[in-house]
């Protein structure tokens, strides 16, 4: 698996195949509209960040929405502890 970290650097990301019961799988690169957001995991917040992305869109008209949204959720290990 490669990924670029700009236009003229590939950077190794290791090998794909079997690796206990998960499957790495490479696939062809595309580029992705994101938005970090802070805070409480509610569907309120979430919406936000639809709403951000969408008005972006507008504004963008080059851009469009190819699917469904996703969301990745990340606990940092000083969260944990609250």
């Amino acid at each position: 698996m490669l990924a670029r970290n700009n236009s003229t650097t590939r950077v190794d990301r290791g090998p794909v195949g079997k690796d206990g019961a998960v499957t790495v799988v490479d696939t062809a690169p595309i580029m992705v509209l994101s938005v970090g957001l802070k805070g409480v995991y509610r569907m309120k917040r979430i919406n936000e960040g639809l709403m951000i992305l969408n008005e972006w869109i507008v504004e963008h008209p080059a851009w469009r929405a190819a699917g469904d949204p996703r969301a990745l959720f990340i606990e940092r290990p000083s969260d944990s502890k609250r």
